[in-house]
């Protein structure tokens, strides 16, 4: 952590994401370098990353989700309201588990990628998962949303 802390424009591992990105133009070394900065006051503003430490975890988290998740979700329900009414929502039981346990994160950040998966199937990959009686009511009616969803559109 410390290695990004002191260099976060060449070890930040998100200038490469500029370079895979098909809708900007080539990028000179400046460029990217305010980008990357930009990025450093927006996630983190003053504060040092540090290792084991739930705010530079907490706000890592929100700058990959943005960066994998967020963004390509808000891009593609852009595409499809030209044609389709779109319904956005976000899915974030609480008392579920969180597959960051399995990355050594006893304490849950938030709503992880696949963490929904628990609750429409019994093992998903990391072990089984007990949802409470509340949460598995909520999983029976998910699986009923979806079921209908798939049957009538």
């Amino acid at each position: 952590m410390r290695g990004l802390d002191q260099d976060w424009i060449l070890n930040g591992g998100i200038q490469a994401w500029l370079d895979q990105d098909a809708r900007l133009p080539p990028l000179s070394h400046e460029q990217k370098t305010e980008i990357m900065t930009d990025l450093r006051k927006h996630y983190f503003g003053a504060e040092k990353l540090k290792a084991n430490d739930r705010a530079t975890m907490y706000r890592l988290s929100n700058l990959y989700t943005d960066r994998h998740f967020l963004h390509g979700i808000q891009e593609t329900a852009l595409v499809m309201s030209e044609y389709t009414p779109v319904y956005a929502g976000i899915f974030t039981p609480v008392g579920a588990d969180s597959v960051t346990r399995l990355f050594g994160y006893n304490e849950t950040l938030g709503f992880a990628h696949v963490d929904d998966l628990q609750f429409f199937f019994d093992e998903f990959g990391f072990g089984p998962f007990p949802l409470s009686p509340q949460l598995t009511s909520l999983s029976k009616d998910l699986v009923k949303l979806w079921a209908n969803f798939i049957h009538t559109g």
